[in-house]
């Protein structure tokens, strides 16, 4: 389907799937054409300009999350760390990064286990409980993997903390863990998906306009919101100073975005504020300051796609 758009179509602006597997499928035929792609994928391979010129990633990266899930569990004072995370590129990278920088903290994994999409898992919970786990974190995208998850949980009679990543909250948790398990769930999700995130008035007026078209269960789109500002900047700019819009010319002034008072619209910013950083060398938010960006939920029903019980906390490790 990709390949058939930037072939017949040849739109100048594209946004690539958000799971970050796909998105890497599709970004070969974008940059061989020299389409500007911008996206929400999470994985740090998006973001490399050397191999994607052409694309830039709005996504939390995978890395930074592991950061945060590690700040949480440290703020625990349990030690021994299980990791249960799904077999794909943005689950995986999570994995290997959460494992590289937990034992510089202090923190010990003790076992670490891709899954597949199953009905089951708690032969893997069973393997991780084995190794000695006290809190174990979990990271799976796909729908429904959850609630196999907690359900393992709770049939081993399995009293450990669980911590879970961004990319496993998906709307009403309160309908996904079963009550049960529902005080051992904690959420490390990202600030925009919590009322707490309101207090800017940036993130106030976009809750009010999104509410207006209906139900907002969710904010995975505030990151699509970002893009636009992003993009209306990226091409006047382009236009203004090099006198065309062609993909290079784009590229090189998304390049500057996070120098001082380049960018105009910080204020409109839901998500990504003041900007996403990017630079010649990292088409990603890896130059984003992430130390305010994190919140603590449980398994709640959100209030217009917002989080009411969340806790905001500060990344103090590197």
């Amino acid at each position: 389907a990709v390949q058939d758009l930037v072939s017949n179509v040849k739109p100048d602006l594209l946004c690539p799937d958000p799971i970050s597997s796909l998105a890497l499928a599709s970004l070969p035929f974008t940059s061989a054409q020299k389409i500007l792609t911008m996206g929400n994928g999470s994985s740090p391979a998006l973001g490399d300009p050397k191999t994607y010129p052409y694309n830039f990633t709005f996504g939390d990266l995978s890395s930074e999350r592991a950061i945060a899930v590690v700040q949480a569990v440290l703020n625990t004072k349990q030690t021994k760390v299980g990791v249960l995370y799904q077999a794909a590129s943005a689950q995986t990278t999570f994995a290997q990064s959460f494992s590289q920088l937990a034992p510089k903290v202090g923190l010990t994994v003790v076992n670490s286990v891709s899954v597949g999409s199953t009905t089951d898992m708690t032969p893997e919970l069973a393997q991780i409980r084995q190794s000695g786990a006290n809190v174990l974190v979990f990271d799976d995208q796909a729908v429904g993997q959850l609630t196999v998850a907690m359900t393992g949980l709770q049939t081993l009679g399995w009293k450990v903390p669980v911590y879970v990543t961004p990319d496993v909250v998906n709307g009403d948790m309160s309908k996904l863990v079963p009550d049960s398990v529902k005080s051992q769930f904690h959420a490390v999700d990202l600030l925009i998906s919590t009322t707490a995130a309101e207090s800017r008035p940036a993130v106030k007026a976009w809750v009010s306009a999104m509410v207006k078209l209906g139900p907002l269960l969710q904010r995975p789109n505030a990151g699509q919101t970002d893009i636009v500002w992003v993009a209306k900047w990226a091409y006047e700019t382009s236009q203004k100073k090099y006198g065309n819009v062609s993909a290079s010319s784009v590229t090189k002034v998304l390049d500057t975005i996070g120098n001082k008072n380049a960018f105009p619209y910080a204020d409109k910013m839901v998500e990504w504020n003041p900007n996403p950083a990017f630079n010649a060398e990292s088409h990603n938010t890896a130059a984003f300051d992430y130390s305010n960006f994190w919140a603590i939920h449980g398994a709640t029903t959100p209030v217009n796609g917002g989080y009411p019980d969340a806790i905001p906390f500060k990344i103090t490790i590197k």
